[in-house]
């Protein structure tokens, strides 16, 4: 995550992920409280005046081939910001399913 309107400020708030899938075939997205495997599970908290790297690990079911990540960052002021990202740019470069 970067910042690049305000440098001068600290970005705080809660990264939340979701994850498109194939699961035989058919493609479904599992949100943040299934990839936490909790119903309101919080996001991550994050807070960053230039830059901050997120790190960790994702439990997908078994038989679900991931397909592209989207990134939610709802900031604690301000509107929340959504980007997706092929599987493999998110992995930085590991094959689905790995």
């Amino acid at each position: 995550m970067t910042q690049n309107l305000n440098r001068g400020a600290v970005n705080r708030g809660r990264l939340l992920l979701s994850v498109e899938a194939s699961d035989g075939g058919r493609m479904h997205k599992l949100a943040w409280g299934e990839l936490r495997q909790q119903r309101n599970a919080p996001g991550i908290e994050y807070s960053f005046k230039y830059f901050q790297q997120v790190e960790g690990d994702l439990l997908l079911p078994a038989g679900v081939k991931p397909v592209r990540v989207i990134a939610r960052l709802v900031p604690a002021s301000g509107a929340a910001v959504e980007q997706g990202f092929t599987w493999s740019q998110a992995t930085g470069g590991t094959p689905a399913g790995r």
